[in-house]
């Protein structure tokens, strides 16, 4: 059952991973003739490419379970803890970027903010049932 949600995890998101790829490491405001460069794009890059990589690497796994049975570290709960705090990073970013508080990002963008919500739901379900399920000591 999990691998068909992983699978189906990674379908859907084919769609973020290509927003992510497209306007994450770019400071949108270098469009602008005008544009000045700030310490705050500067910020919002580097995060935005950390939290980009690190959901790469998330949406790679659900592909690598669906497929095999198992995550590329071969540690379920090493994924699923980078999972949450990547769902939680993308909850403080998208704020930050749009000048706006949550609700207005929900507003806004409630499609973005419900796969998030969703993932972060997801990773925390998972971390859950590996613990529950696992034998490490």
């Amino acid at each position: 059952m999990l691998r068909v949600v992983f699978g189906m995890l990674f379908l859907a998101g084919i769609f973020f991973a290509a927003f992510a790829w497209i306007l994450i490491p770019l400071p949108i405001g270098i469009l602008l003739p005008q544009y000045r460069f700030t310490p705050r794009d500067t910020a919002l890059s580097l995060s935005g490419s950390i939290l980009s990589l690190s959901g790469y690497f998330v949406w790679i796994n659900w592909l690598v379970y669906a497929w095999s049975g198992r995550f590329v570290l071969q540690s379920e709960k090493t994924v699923q803890w980078i999972a949450i705090a990547n769902s939680l990073g993308w909850m403080f970013y998208f704020p930050y970027f749009r000048n706006e508080d949550l609700f207005q990002v929900a507003e806004g963008i409630p499609l973005v903010l419900a796969w998030i919500v969703l993932n972060f739901c997801v990773a925390t379900g998972c971390l859950l049932y590996f613990c529950a399920v696992s034998h490490d000591v």
